[in-house]
This record gives structure tokens, sequence and C-alpha cells, in this order.
């Protein structure tokens, strides 16, 4: 599924007010790398304190989140909390985003 235009303009309005860096180019929000997720989901913990305590300090550094299972685990956390949060259920697979499809 692609993203849109719209939900990527979406993405850069509402997040660019708190992420700086790594910048939310378009490439970056259509296709994200594990990394650049990462970063961002980092920045809003740091930036907002909302997810405070869902990772321990070792998954909050991204050079020991790097093989398969870490990955798909540290999305897992993430998708859980959000569909917690949101009150909706999230149609993400974190193997498929750690494989980049």
């Amino acid at each position: 599924m692609a993203v849109s235009a719209e939900s990527i303009k979406e993405t850069q309005e509402s997040l660019g007010k708190i992420i700086k860096k790594p910048p939310l180019t378009d490439k970056l929000l259509t296709k994200p790398p594990f990394r650049f997720l990462h970063d961002v989901f980092s920045v809003v913990i740091k930036d907002t304190g909302a997810l405070q305590g869902l990772f321990d300090e070792s998954e909050m550094n991204s050079e020991n989140v790097k093989d398969k299972d870490s990955k798909v685990e540290y999305l897992t956390k993430i998708i859980n909390c959000l569909s917690l949060a949101t009150g909706q259920s999230l149609q993400v697979k974190p193997g498929k985003i750690v494989s980049g499809q």
C-alpha cells in the first residue's frame, strides 16, 4: 500500500513541530528504514515524555537494536502501545517493516 502525499504532508506538519533531526523527508516517510523509525521514536520519547518507560536503556540506543528479532520486538512494543492508546487495531506487521516492505 502506497503512502499518500497527503499523509506525508500531515506527518511532516505534525511531527515537524517536535522532530528536527532526523529530517522528515518524503523519501524517508514513504519507506522508512528501521534506524529512521528508531530515531523518530527516541526523539518523541525524550522530548515529550510520551511512552516513557516502554523501552529499557539499552533499547533506546539504536546500536543495541541491530538484529531482526530485536528490531521486530522494538516495533511490536510501539505498535501495541499505539493500538492501546488509540483504541484501534493497527494492521501493521513489524517483520515486513524490518524487511523493507
